[in-house]
C-alpha cells in the first residue's frame, strides 16, 4: 500500500538518503542506541548577547589531564565578565586550540577532549615545584656581607 502512496521519486530518493548499510530489502532501519564519541571538540560557549569575543587568561588543566563533567578547562576573560569554561562530559584532555592571552571568538574551537584516553598527566603535576625553592631561599637568611675597610690616604 506505501508504494500506492508515495510516488516512485520519492522512494528512490529516500532510498539515496540512507546510508547503504542502513537499507536493506527494501526497508531502513535506525538505530536506537546513541554513537559514542571519542574525541569532541569543545566550542567557546557563547557569553552573552552582545560580546563575541575573549580572552584566555587561564588553563585549568594541561594536556593529557583527565577531567570529569563540570570541571572548570580554562577561565575566558571579556571586557565585562570572567567565564569559566566547564567540561560537559569525562575524558582527556587532548588539545588546546589556543593559549594564555589569546583572544577567541565565540564558536571557534577551544579543546579537544578524548573519552576513551588514558590521562597521562595527574592533576598534582600542574602546580609549579620551582615556588618551594624559592621559598626556601627568602626564609633562610643571607649572610650579612662583611664590612669594608676604611682606608686612609697614605701620606706623601
Amino acid at each position: 500500500m506505501a508504494s500506492k502512496i508515495l510516488p516512485q521519486a520519492l522512494r528512490a530518493a529516500s532510498r539515496r538518503a540512507l546510508p547503504a548499510h542502513q537499507y536493506v530489502g527494501g526497508r531502513s532501519f535506525v538505530s536506537i542506541t546513541s554513537p559514542v564519541f571519542e574525541k569532541k571538540v569543545v566550542q567557546v560557549p557563547s557569553m552573552g548577547d552582545s560580546i563575541t569575543e575573549g580572552t584566555i587568561v587561564e588553563w585549568t588543566v594541561q594536556v593529557g589531564q583527565a577531567v570529569k563533567d563540570g570541571d572548570v578547562v580554562a577561565l575566558v576573560e571579556t571586557d565585562k565578565v570572567t567565564v569559566d569554561i566547564k567540561a560537559d562530559m569525562d575524558g582527556v584532555i587532548t588539545q588546546q586550540f589556543g593559549a594564555v592571552d589569546d583572544t577567541v571568538e565565540v564558536g571557534s574551537n577551544l579543546y579537544e577532549l578524548d573519552t576513551d584516553a588514558e590521562a597521562t598527566v595527574q592533576a598534582s603535576d600542574s602546580s609549579p615545584a620551582p615556588a618551594k625553592t624559592e621559598e626556601k631561599e627568602a626564609s633562610s637568611p643571607s649572610p650579612a656581607p662583611a664590612p669594608a675597610k676604611a682606608t686612609s690616604p697614605e701620606p706623601e
